[in-house]
């Protein structure tokens, strides 16, 4: 997704690091992308309310792809789905941001806080996932553009009392963190645009 020319960021390493972060901390360390509370899905965690929007906007970005009638009717699967779920964040970071009140910015380009501010609202900190990821990076082999991805392990998500996903520290989730991203980094998620 990073090296589609809508995008045009798969070399920005800072750019790269922000959006893995983001998603990190909006899928419990890549443990879910499914909120059963309110019925998000996605990499980032959207609404139901939002996905025609989001879907409109995929297609304005990629014309020709008919992805607002496939969301209608996948409804959430489709933003669970790996070859939309990318594009999906895409467009929000692009366009669909503009439902949260002063935003409707390129998020790519925006520092951190204001990504937090534009996917969740509000911000809150999380300066752990931009850590994780940061450490991550740094320890991960060169990139490749390979066929296919590597797939990384499943990870166990985080209950608390009230029976949701919530963002957990720990060992476990930062070893899931590394191996996920090293494999989309390795295997090509990234850098090949899928």
């Amino acid at each position: 997704m990073l090296s589609d020319p809508v995008v045009d960021k798969c070399g920005d390493a800072e750019a790269t690091h922000k959006l893995l972060a983001q998603i990190a901390y909006e899928t419990a360390y890549f443990s879910t992308v499914y909120q059963p509370r309110d019925g998000g899905a996605g990499l980032i965690h959207m609404i139901p309310g939002n996905w025609v929007r989001n879907a409109q906007d995929m297609d304005d970005l990629w014309p020709g792809q008919g992805y607002a009638p496939k969301a209608a009717e996948m409804g959430k699967s489709f933003f669970q789905t790996p070859s939309f779920g990318w594009r999906s964040v895409a467009a929000w970071f692009k366009r669909t941001n503009d439902v949260i009140p002063n935003c409707g910015i390129d998020l790519f380009d925006q520092p951190f806080e204001t990504q937090t501010r534009c996917i969740l609202s509000r911000v809150v900190s999380r300066q752990e996932a931009y850590d994780i990821v940061g450490t991550c990076l740094a320890n991960a082999p060169a990139a490749q553009v390979l066929q296919t991805p590597t797939p990384a392990p499943a990870a166990v998500p985080a209950q608390d009392d009230d029976g949701d996903e919530d963002v957990k520290s720990g060992a476990a989730l930062k070893s899931v963190l590394l191996a996920w991203t090293s494999a989309v980094l390795v295997g090509g998620a990234i850098s090949a645009g899928r």
